[in-house]
């Protein structure tokens, strides 16, 4: 296990535990406030299949030159890691875990398997990556389709950018008071993420709101 995999462990590992403090109504009611974020998930997923999905798999997973997933270090936020517990069942967990035990490969990113990501909702930032030969092929074969991308990124913000309440940052703040710390939390840990939530005001210990 490498720095980049102990990161990783020690995150999936604290936030399973953390939940295990929360009761059953306060589950169902993080579960509601992720929903907008799901049903935005979909629609990523619904636009990548639909205007990306043979390119990517041809030019990118089946040749492994992917710029992203041949890479070990996605960078991964709190709040991914939380949503994707709370959408996951213990098989797939229990999954996630096994693959950050075994041995650093090369080529490939940790949390990808043979069937693909190990993820149940992945990375935003995965989620939001397109490199820059297959979008110049499909934005300019097909009209209309980067001005929905650059909507797309626009809402991904939205949950992200903590200029104002955002889900990211309700779910860092959030697990940070019931004792939790990582360095996943980069909301609350990047000098620059800081003076964003300082100048929206967003840093006093009254300031969590539901974004």
């Amino acid at each position: 296990m490498n720095e980049y995999q102990s990161e990783q462990w020690d995150a999936l590992l604290q936030a399973r535990r953390l939940l295990t403090r929360i009761s059953v109504e306060e589950a169902a009611r993080l579960k509601k406030q992720i929903r907008p974020y799901l049903e935005f998930r979909d629609r990523v997923e619904q636009f990548l299949d639909t205007h990306f999905g043979t390119h990517c798999t041809r030019s990118c997973y089946t040749n492994r030159r992917s710029a992203c997933c041949s890479k070990d270090g996605i960078i991964v936020f709190w709040a991914d890691v939380v949503i994707n517990l709370l959408c996951s069942d213990e098989a797939q967990l229990t999954d996630m875990e096994q693959a950050l035990r075994k041995p650093f490969h090369e080529h490939k990113c940790t949390y990808l398997g043979a069937q693909g990501c190990r993820w149940r909702v992945r990375p935003l930032v995965c989620a939001m990556f397109l490199c820059d030969p297959v979008r110049e092929t499909v934005f300019q074969a097909q009209s209309g389709v980067e001005a929905q991308w650059k909507r797309l990124q626009e809402r991904a913000q939205a949950f992200r950018w903590p200029d104002k309440p955002v889900l990211f940052d309700y779910l860092e703040t959030y697990f940070m008071e019931l004792g939790g710390r990582s360095s996943l939390m980069h909301i609350n840990s990047s000098p620059g993420l800081l003076r964003i939530k300082r100048q929206a005001g967003l840093c006093s210990p009254q300031s969590r709101q539901k974004p």
